[in-house]
């Protein structure tokens, strides 16, 4: 006899053993009283001006009680794209305003901002990319260049990250 064909006549005969069955009785959960979550509204740049002027008028510090440094927008930006298909890794420099393809997807950002005391320092842009078939956004936000993976593209094929603003 094959194994299989002993293991289904051990399975039959524990399941038809008397006591080998038990009854389960099944008890409903009482209604959870949970909030409805909604979507977080999409915050565009101008509405993130507005809320980083609104902290710095107010005078906002870190939570370690240190002023917040001073930020200077770029001219453009740095990125670094990688198509995981192919494995290739390259560099594009885009101008604020302006558009770059990174092989079958289109970057293009709105503003990139650096620390005004250290301009090769921590740089963060405002993109928007798509695929170039289509008309859907695959990302829209800001990507930071020391934390890339606090706001990231989401894509099968391809990784794009902020490496710095250009400032001239």
């Amino acid at each position: 006899m094959t194994r299989a064909g002993l293991a289904a006549m051990a399975f039959t005969a524990l399941w038809a053993m008397p006591g080998a069955a038990q009854e389960v009785t099944v008890t409903p959960l009482p209604p959870a009283d949970l909030p409805t979550l909604e979507p977080a509204p999409e915050l565009g740049a101008d509405a993130i001006d507005s809320l980083i002027r609104n902290l710095e008028s107010e005078g906002a510090e870190t939570e370690e009680n240190e002023p917040r440094p001073e930020v200077s927008t770029g001219l453009g930006a740095v990125l670094r794209g990688l198509d995981k298909l192919n494995a290739t890794v390259e560099d594009v420099t885009i101008t604020s305003g302006g558009t770059a393809m990174l092989g079958r997807i289109e970057i293009s950002l709105q503003e990139c901002r650096y620390p005004t005391d250290d301009p090769q320092a921590n740089a963060y842009a405002f993109l928007t990319i798509r695929e170039t078939n289509g008309a859907e956004i695959a990302f829209r936000g800001w990507m930071i260049a020391d934390s890339p993976a606090l706001n990231a593209l989401d894509h099968p094929r391809y990784d794009v990250w902020v490496l710095r603003c250009t400032t001239s």
